[in-house]
């Protein structure tokens, strides 16, 4: 007989997920990550290739990282109606994020410290 662990039958929430309370500071960190994260000028790829994930996705981090890109100024968000209630969303990288990645670019090929801590990666 295999004994199976006791559950409330309730679904289980990962607490490490949770990120509704984020502070500016928090939210700005998340964008720093992503820009150390990317290998090359793969930023722009990345958003482009995973914006309909973002359509869909309701992970608080991603966006959490795409509001603050935006309010920033490191992209441009624009709204497509396509007849529902949530119309689409496309990012397009803005020119001062393109400078951002030049900077992180510049920061790698000095070995920078902050390059060297590889607490910064790509996120999941």
């Amino acid at each position: 007989m295999v004994r199976r662990s006791f559950t409330s039958g309730k679904k289980e929430i990962s607490k490490k997920n949770k990120i509704k309370n984020q502070t500016e500071s928090e939210k700005k960190l998340l964008v720093l990550e992503f820009f150390m994260g990317q290998e090359g000028a793969r930023a722009s790829y990345w958003i482009y290739r995973n914006q309909r994930k973002f359509n869909v996705m309701t992970n608080d981090k991603v966006t959490a990282l795409l509001d603050t890109m935006f309010i920033e100024g490191l992209l441009i968000r624009n709204e497509i109606s396509d007849g529902t209630d949530k119309p689409k969303i496309l990012y397009n990288i803005s020119p001062d994020g393109r400078k951002a990645v030049e900077t992180i670019k510049k920061l790698r090929d000095e070995n920078h410290p902050l390059v060297k801590l590889n607490f910064f990666r790509l996120l999941d």
